[in-house]
């Protein structure tokens, strides 16, 4: 309930994201339940202290929502796992220090026992990292790509073929808390919309007095607020059981943009 508190008062004060929301909000609880003990030392304390930028490596060209599918290769030689392969839609990854990386370590089982998730440092030799420049001209996701990328066998996180069960983790944090990031976007841009909507003059007056352009505000406003109290709702159930619960689904669409609030705020002017 403190994130809530702390996001809420960040839109308020129309200050900017912090850098570190996915150390924060996935991958340091990520840490915290699947990690060991010396990697919970290793990494813990620098993701509260903003000293990492952490990135996700899940999907791939041929991987996005059938995760199972994917090729990044991970092969074992002597303490050392050998990683090839080629990672996309990777949130933050040009400027990461490190990556949760999932990874294909066994190909003679179901696709989705094969797989482990691993702690990359991204200074490691091979990794060649292509911003990705959006129509708006930002540059948030990244392609990467793996060349015989040598990670210890420490970095191994929730053991070796259990990555499957890591990575259903870390998205379930996600959907818990960035989600938190992701409303005060939204409510950010409503504000900006009211506003802006009673000095810009359309047909004459006001939007703000226009019949069509008023329902597509309230629009806006209502599921920015939907999705508020679903928030709220879904970290009462973290406080409750420890667990995210199944409502962060409802927000993961929303704040993808495919679905809910995104699409209206970006038609109504």
């Amino acid at each position: 309930m403190q994130q809530v508190i702390f996001w809420q008062e960040m839109a308020r004060a129309d200050a900017p994201p912090i850098a570190g929301d996915m150390g924060l909000g996935m991958i340091g609880p990520t840490i915290i339940h699947f990690g060991t003990d010396e990697q919970k030392k290793e990494h813990l304390e620098k993701i509260l202290r903003g000293d990492n930028i952490w990135s996700q490596g899940f999907s791939e060209p041929d991987a996005g929502s059938d995760l199972a599918n994917l090729k990044c290769d991970a092969r074992l030689e002597g303490d050392h796992y050998i990683v090839n392969g080629q990672k996309v839609w990777t949130s933050f990854g040009w400027v990461a220090d490190w990556c949760e990386l999932l990874v294909r370590t066994d190909k003679t089982v179901a696709k989705h026992k094969g797989l482990t998730t691993l702690l990359v440092n991204m200074k490691s030799p091979g990794i060649e990292v292509r911003p990705l420049k959006m129509m708006n001209g930002e540059t948030e996701f990244s392609e990467m790509f793996f060349t015989d990328v040598k990670v210890p066998v420490a970095n191994v996180i929730g053991g070796v073929g259990k990555g499957w069960e890591v990575a259903i983790g870390t998205l379930m944090h996600e959907r818990a808390s960035l989600c938190a990031f992701f409303q005060v976007v939204y409510k950010r841009m409503t504000d900006q919309i009211i506003e802006h909507s009673h000095t810009i003059i359309r047909n004459g007056r006001p939007a703000a007095q226009d019949p069509v352009m008023r329902q597509k505000i309230a629009q806006c406003y209502a599921e920015v607020e939907i999705m508020r109290w679903n928030q709220a709702r879904n970290f009462s159930q973290m406080m409750a059981t420890g667990v995210p619960g199944p409502e962060g689904s409802i927000q993961s669409a929303a704040s993808a943009g495919s679905a809910g609030v995104a699409g209206p705020l970006r038609t109504t002017w």
